[in-house]
């Protein structure tokens, strides 16, 4: 602890920042004291006379966001922060869920990427950028904070229509899936090394629209994750 040179000292009187020549030697005085009997950190922070020369410069606070986000349009950094954010559509009739990153342009807001549409009862990903202004979504998301992988003998060797983290979610390797026998049916997947929605992070797709046929999708441990319409099923 740095010793005390006041500039002066008398005693049983009470003592203010001008007392001390450095913070240091105010600060060494407040962590002695009780209760800061003095009333040399006023705001409380455990740092005493903050306007004496070698003071650490005042830290802003880091802001919290919430967990779940409820349906509208949410400014980055201000209302929502950035990260991965999960969604599930309503599983009921004529359901959907859509969102839309923006990014600003001088004093426009444009689209940064496609408006993604899902069916009900889809699990979906969405990353929102630091780069992005706002985020709207007609669906609940919530902020997906736990990347846990567990053993791959607990994950799943079938999964319904959705999005899915490899290695977290689904193993990786080869899956086999069915386009349904029914009119108008097709299968669509696609395999992404992120959740932003862009194009250029598509690393294969396939569709397959004759009923009954089957068809495989390799997914790579290298994968973010998959994107797929149909169920399938692990083979290997």
């Amino acid at each position: 602890m740095p010793s005390l040179t006041l500039k002066y000292d008398p005693a049983g009187v009470d003592r203010n920042c001008s007392d001390f020549a450095t913070w240091e030697e105010a600060q060494a005085f407040f962590l002695a004291t009780e209760n800061d009997t003095h009333g040399l950190d006023p705001d409380g922070d455990k740092i005493a006379c903050e306007n004496l020369p070698g003071a650490p410069m005042p830290v802003d606070p880091v802001p919290t966001f919430p967990t779940v986000v409820s349906a509208g349009t949410h400014k980055v950094g201000e209302a929502i922060g950035v990260g991965l954010y999960r969604g599930v559509v309503p599983d009921s009739q004529f359901s959907s869920c859509t969102w839309k990153r923006w990014r600003k342009n001088g004093d426009h807001l444009y689209e940064a990427e496609l408006d993604i549409h899902f069916d009900d009862g889809y699990q979906f990903y969405v990353r929102v950028l630091e780069t992005d202004y706002s985020l709207e979504t007609d669906c609940q998301l919530t902020r997906v904070t736990d990347f846990t992988r567990p053993s791959v003998s607990d994950l799943p060797n079938t999964i319904e229509p959705g999005m899915y983290l490899t290695g977290v979610e689904i193993k990786s390797g080869i899956y086999e899936g069915v386009v349904p026998d029914e009119a108008s049916s097709y299968c669509s997947w696609a395999r992404h090394a992120d959740f932003t929605g862009a194009y250029s992070e598509t690393i294969d797709t396939g569709f397959h629209s004759d009923e009954g046929t089957t068809f495989n999708v390799l997914v790579s441990s290298s994968d973010y994750g998959l994107a797929t319409r149909c169920r399938l099923t692990f083979v290997e």
